[in-house]
């Protein structure tokens, strides 16, 4: 075998191999193709469940809050709002830290609150790494809002029923004056039939 012989007969072989390679590669490439494309179809089913099952839940959210909170216009409170208000009341201190702390949320779902109060004038303007000021409860509640202290203040209890025949107003405002009444800790949270507890007079 010459020389010239050789060399192509080495070319071949070095050509057959550079084949075989391309035809791995291509082979490995689409079963890669195809194993991604699984997986992005199960993302995406993923996805339109988990989006689905979200969109029920904000539904139901949103009646929950109509039903609790009093809203301003379109502004939707935090199923926590009240819970979170009756704490920076109490305290006198408007700080995220302190909800955060107190009702063991993070840290970005406590400024939130924080923003929320603002809006509805319970608390002022943020002042840098200063506590916000808490506003007086004047303007923050119902014009009747002082009357049914008086009224939950004749016992060691009080029901939504009681405020609503003394009051003599409509079912949802009472609901609205019995939440400002446990923000402002005059009276306990809510414990299914059972009356309130009157917490302060």
């Amino acid at each position: 075998m010459t020389i010239s012989q050789l060399t192509l007969f080495i070319l071949i072989i070095l050509l057959i191999y550079i084949i075989l390679e391309l035809w791995k590669v291509l082979n490995t490439s689409k079963k890669i193709q195809q194993d991604l494309d699984e997986k992005l179809e199960k993302l995406n089913r993923t996805i339109q469940i988990l989006t689905a099952r979200l969109d029920a839940a904000d539904k139901e959210l949103f009646i929950d809050q109509l039903d609790e909170f009093e809203v301003d216009e379109d502004v939707k409170l935090d199923p926590l709002y009240n819970e979170a208000a009756r704490v920076v009341y109490q305290e006198q201190n408007a700080s995220a830290s302190l909800i955060q702390r107190r009702l063991s949320i993070g840290y970005a779902h406590a400024a939130r609150l924080l923003d929320q109060m603002e809006s509805q004038g319970l608390v002022g303007k943020t002042m840098g790494s200063k506590p916000r000021e808490v506003h007086p409860t004047a303007g923050n509640v119902d014009t009747l809002f002082d009357e049914a202290v008086k009224i939950v203040g004749e016992g060691e209890t009080t029901s939504l029923s009681q405020l609503h025949r003394r009051l003599d107003i409509g079912y949802a405002r009472t609901a609205r004056i019995m939440d400002q009444l446990e923000m402002y800790g005059y009276v306990g949270p809510s414990n299914g039939e059972k009356p309130r507890a009157v917490l302060k007079k």
